[in-house]
């Protein structure tokens, strides 16, 4: 499985079809990011 997300100093990116959502180094889910328009 490839891993196409850039990781941070506190964790990583894990996308989530129109979502990112932001996992700590501990895997706790601190943020989600909701991307609510065209992307183009």
């Amino acid at each position: 499985m490839s891993d196409d997300s850039a990781p941070d100093g506190e964790g990583r990116a894990l996308p989530s079809g129109m979502d990112v959502v932001h996992v700590t180094a501990d895997g706790d889910i601190d943020e989600i990011v909701v991307f609510a328009g065209s992307l183009d």
